[in-house]
């Protein structure tokens, strides 16, 4: 969408660029997630197999540029690369303000707030947070530890029912964590921890994807993939993952 939209009301050069500033994003974004480098190809070969086309219609069309023509064309390349990549951060943070207030603070070794659990959930939110609760801390400390409890009592709010008594509590715990450490990069062969290793801390095999689909949809995704990009709740990202996005903001927005 955001190809669409921005190949058709940039201008020339800034449309000749637009190729190579998308592979880089995209580079960027899978090598912190982890992504599979399958689908990063899969990505990248997308945007290369609709390039030459538009390309092709701009050179044909394009007359020869005077030299005010190129001072022009290269001021609007900046302003436009740089409201391209705020568009794109916007799209992962979900707004504008949120962008604006991104920060590496580490997060503090927060207590789960109880206030906001149903009343007959408390004894199953303490089982499922004493089962997955020394698993995060072994995986990235303390700031793990409040990401899982914070996303623990947001589903209090907005879906009880997925921490409501079910069948296998311990690959109910398993998918909390799995979520919480997903949308920080923190599983997979270059982050120190797989998701086999981090599912064998429980004595579990196999998946819990499905459990953990679950659960990003019912804190606003779609679906896995776009929890990849679209972040939504910075607040459940620690300080290394925030620090990765603030970098972007000022090495191309200048907002520090």
């Amino acid at each position: 969408d955001l190809w669409e939209r921005k190949s058709t009301d940039l201008s020339l050069r800034a449309r000749r660029a637009l190729p190579d500033v998308l592979r880089a994003f995209t580079q960027f974004v899978h090598r912190r997630q982890d992504i599979p480098a399958a689908l990063t190809r899969e990505t990248l070969e997308a945007i290369d197999n609709r390039a030459p086309a538009l390309l092709r219609n701009l050179e044909r069309d394009a007359g020869q540029p005077t030299v005010a023509d190129l001072v022009s064309e290269r001021l609007r390349l900046e302003a436009e690369r740089v409201e391209l990549v705020r568009d794109l951060l916007e799209q992962q943070l979900g707004s504008a303000d949120a962008v604006a207030r991104l920060d590496d603070v580490p997060l503090p070794d927060e207590a789960f707030d109880w206030s906001v659990v149903p009343a007959d959930l408390p004894p199953r939110v303490t089982l499922l947070l004493d089962m997955a609760e020394p698993v995060a801390l072994d995986i990235a400390g303390v700031e793990l530890r409040t990401v899982l409890r914070r996303l623990v009592a947001k589903l209090a709010v907005t879906a009880p029912e997925l921490l409501a008594a079910g069948p296998r509590e311990d690959r109910q715990a398993a998918a909390l964590l799995w979520v919480a450490a997903s949308m920080n990069g923190l599983l997979g062969p270059r982050a120190g921890t797989t998701v086999a290793e981090m599912l064998a801390a429980f004595g579990l095999t196999g998946t819990v994807a499905d459990r953990g689909r679950a659960i990003l949809r019912a804190l606003g995704w779609e679906d896995l993939p776009d929890a990849q990009y679209r972040l939504i709740h910075p607040d459940l990202l620690i300080s290394e993952r925030r620090r990765d996005l603030v970098q972007l903001r000022e090495f191309y927005l200048g907002e520090g």
